[in-house]
């Protein structure tokens, strides 16, 4: 099928609402408008069905991870508002294709008709951690006690995934050394340890954990001290 429909640009330029047009630019001069076009469905023809019927999960999945490697360029350019738009664009590509109980859902549908497979599913579910990661990441950089219980929350979406991701457990675990959860990132860390207990990073962040704590029972005691001797 094809269907044509005009793309009209959003121009941030006044609009002059009596003649319906837009004034010419500032410098005279001319603006490219880029549309970010996401093709979401592809019908192929009946007779072609045979050779060319490519899965809509597996088409999604493509799409969803080339917009997060546009977002890693723009995270590493220092642009992560940008990086989270397409983040956020992977997403909504992806956002109902994998389920908790693959077994369950292949019971339900079979393979024949959905096209998808296991392995895909598993593609799939690792690709939204890993977006949820890289959200928080860029919340993270925003900087902020409003950002920080944001990019937590991606944090706990991506452990929600898979609670044992060695990755998302670090990941969590800094940002509650940022908004002064030394327990929680102890508890974090730890996780993460039990699972690859020769990790020399994770190793690390458990011996900072413990300095900040013991700097923390100073100043405890200092304060609670200075209070007594007044």
């Amino acid at each position: 099928e094809e269907v044509w429909h005009p793309l009209l640009p959003s121009i941030r330029l006044p609009f002059d609402a009596a003649n319906q047009t837009h004034p010419a630019h500032p410098h005279g001069q001319t603006s490219n408008v880029i549309f970010d076009i996401v093709v979401l469905k592809v019908l192929s023809h009946p007779w072609e069905e045979k050779e060319r019927s490519p899965s809509g999960v597996v088409l999604k999945f493509a799409l969803a991870h080339s917009r997060k490697e546009q977002g890693n360029r723009l995270l590493k350019k220092g642009f992560p508002r940008l990086a989270m738009d397409k983040y956020q664009a992977a997403q909504c590509l992806i956002e109902y294709e994998e389920t908790d109980d693959p077994e369950e859902f292949l019971e339900e549908a079979s393979l024949e008709v959905l096209k998808i497979s296991k392995e895909w599913m598993e593609k799939i579910a690792l690709l939204k951690i890993t977006l949820f990661l890289n959200l928080a990441v860029c919340y993270q950089r925003e900087g902020g006690g409003a950002a920080l219980k944001q990019a937590l929350s991606a944090c706990n979406q991506a452990l929600e995934i898979r609670p044992k991701h060695c990755k998302g457990l670090f990941r969590r675990g800094c940002l509650h050394i940022d908004s002064g959860e030394l327990d929680l990132a102890m508890v974090d860390f730890k996780a993460f340890a039990s699972i690859d207990p020769s990790n020399s990073h994770v190793a690390h962040k458990i011996r900072h954990v413990q300095n900040l704590r013991v700097q923390a029972g100073r100043r405890e005691k200092e304060t609670w001290g200075s209070m007594f001797n007044k």
